[in-house]
């Protein structure tokens, strides 16, 4: 049975990661930052991406076969910048470099990037050039190019989701802010502009991407996860609106619009979709009506 460590399981992205690779056969075992357990499955390792000594233990123990790494910093406005670049370009060259520095013989390692390298691209593409527009992207940009110089020794594979939604993410994401306020009946939301348009995709979509890569995905190669259709906040409320048979009121307010904002972001996934095992985007409106449905969603 091929064991798949997922860096960063206890995240959004990480569950979901993990139900992909279990319903395949997989052995699973991951890490998080803030505690481990070894009484339940998956087993889940205490690693800290800036505690070298502390990778090169986990990844001795575990021995993956493939390593799946989600661990990061994940919301673009934070005002502690340093961390994307402690963690996202010094945290995953200590993973890589524990990976070679103990001899494992992954056959696969797959790095998630961000989108947000392109800046405001439409149609994007993987050999679009990047431009990146805040910290955040800054960070994954230059982790891209510090994964680079490791491809000569291991088997990597890059990752650039564009936005993608589900049960169980952070309510500070808009998406998730607008259902609750559905959930909850509010009378009442403030948003900025609702009539952008962005890529948004299911994260149990997502998270079949990353077990094709894993399986079909080629070593030194840049995938785009997207599903090529741009939604705009005011589309996604009005669905939620017939979903709960509820109406809001939104009212905008000027505090949460960013500047130069483009109207809309979308991303080109041909690339990964020319895999055999390519799994189909997931319609907005199955997802929305899943977040909705579920009583525990959050």
């Amino acid at each position: 049975m091929k064991t798949c460590l997922i860096v960063g399981i206890d995240s959004f992205t990480g569950k979901y990661v993990r139900n992909a690779f279990e319903r395949q056969g997989y052995n699973l075992v991951g890490t998080a930052l803030t505690a481990g357990s070894d009484s339940v499955a998956p087993r889940i390792y205490k690693m800290d991406l800036l505690d070298y000594n502390n990778i090169r233990d986990v990844v001795a123990k575990v021995k993956p076969d493939i390593v799946v790494h989600l661990a990061g910093i994940s919301f673009v406005i934070s005002e502690t910048f340093s961390q994307f670049y402690d963690v996202h370009i010094l945290g995953t060259r200590n993973l890589l470099s524990a990976l070679v520095d103990r001899d494992i013989p992954v056959s696969k390692v797959i790095l998630a990037s961000s989108s947000q390298i392109y800046g405001a691209a439409q149609n994007a593409a993987e050999k679009m050039p990047p431009s990146p527009m805040n910290d955040y992207a800054v960070s994954k940009l230059a982790m891209e190019y510090m994964a680079r110089t490791w491809m000569d020794r291991l088997p990597i594979v890059i990752t650039r989701p564009f936005n993608y939604i589900g049960i169980g993410q952070a309510e500070h994401f808009v998406i998730p802010k607008i259902l609750s306020a559905f959930v909850r009946k509010d009378p009442v939301l403030r948003l900025g502009r609702t009539d952008v348009r962005r890529d948004f995709s299911d994260v149990r979509f997502v998270a079949q991407c990353y077990f094709a890569l894993a399986e079909q995905g080629w070593a030194g190669s840049i995938y785009n996860i997207a599903s090529g259709k741009p939604h705009s906040l005011d589309s996604i409320i009005e669905e939620l609106t017939r979903i709960s048979g509820f109406t809001i009121e939104i009212i905008r307010d000027e505090t949460f619009i960013r500047k130069n904002e483009p109207d809309v972001i979308v991303g080109n996934s041909d690339k990964l979709m020319s895999l055999g095992n390519a799994p189909e985007p997931i319609p907005m409106e199955e997802t929305l009506a899943w977040m909705y449905q579920n009583e525990n969603w959050d």
